[in-house]
């Protein structure tokens, strides 16, 4: 039977949280970025992933996982295309008893896949038709981990695609990419959108402009979306003090640092530490 076809929910300003759900993909117009693990079972047909600067195509029976901390996009999704989407909060996966390279492999921003196992098929029905209720919850949460360490031996990073440009809007595209690849690499740098323009040999005003095309946000903006990602990733990862975490993540000082955070997360950086440490949702 398939599944019944529910678009996905908008996330809150704290992310979506545990949830469940099914349907045709809705494209997405811009870049956006949540705080969960996000798992999509491709059911049938394919869907193209704007991830960074990178192109990538996800076939029928293919599962995705990812953390939704880096900025992503759906940018397409083959007629008749339905999928299944978990979403996991991320203190929740970290609790979770995994081997080290995949909780590594997520933490610092890649998408993984693997070819469908019938097991998670079978999960995502159940979990759809599950109450919500504690005893529910913590049996899902088993059942999502008991997988992750199956996905986790056959798991690889996908090639990427080609002639996203092409295939998308042209040289505009390609340059809005290429972009977002530079920023990628070297988000601890002091860049600013000028010098990056400059590389490009644009005008930071067309760079911009483009960029905003692509992403929904402007380049300084983007910058700063992976700064945070990488922060987050080093204080769940590592035992760095918080001012070296700032700085590793380039930003140029704690109280920048701290600004921006408690902006994004509602919390200060140690809070969020203490949270994953902990386990805490």
């Amino acid at each position: 039977m398939a599944p019944a076809s529910f678009p996905p929910p908008a996330p809150q300003r704290e992310g979506f949280g545990w949830r469940v759900w099914s349907g045709e993909p809705l494209n997405m117009p811009h870049a956006h970025q949540h705080d969960e693990i996000e798992i999509n079972l491709v059911r049938s047909g394919a869907l193209e992933y704007l991830w960074g600067g990178t192109l990538y195509r996800l076939e029928a029976g293919q599962v995705g996982l990812f953390w939704g901390a880096r900025p992503h996009r759906l940018l397409s999704a083959a007629p008749g295309s339905v999928v299944s989407w978990l979403t996991l909060p991320s203190a929740r996966f970290q609790r979770f008893a995994l081997p080290e390279s995949l909780r590594e492999a997520v933490w610092s921003g890649q998408l993984l896949v693997s070819g469908e196992q019938a097991m998670i098929a079978a999960l995502f029905a159940q979990w759809e038709l599950d109450p919500a209720d504690p005893e529910h919850q913590l049996t899902a949460e088993l059942e999502v981990q008991a997988w992750l360490r199956r996905f986790a031996r056959r798991a690889e990073v996908p090639a990427a695609g080609s002639r996203a440009g092409e295939r998308a809007g042209g040289a505009a595209w390609e340059q809005a990419l290429a972009l977002a690849r530079r920023i990628q690499q070297g988000f601890a740098e002091p860049l600013r959108v000028q010098t990056l323009a400059a590389e490009l040999r644009l005008h930071p005003n067309y760079v911009s402009g483009i960029f905003r095309q692509v992403f929904g946000i402007g380049p300084q903006a983007y910058l700063t979306r992976c700064r945070l990602a990488q922060a987050q990733h080093l204080l769940i990862s590592s035992e760095l003090s918080v001012l070296d975490v700032a700085l590793e993540s380039g930003f140029g000082s704690s109280s920048r640092f701290f600004a921006v955070f408690r902006e994004r997360h509602g919390c200060s950086p140690r809070v969020y530490r203490k949270a994953h440490q902990s386990g805490e949702n």
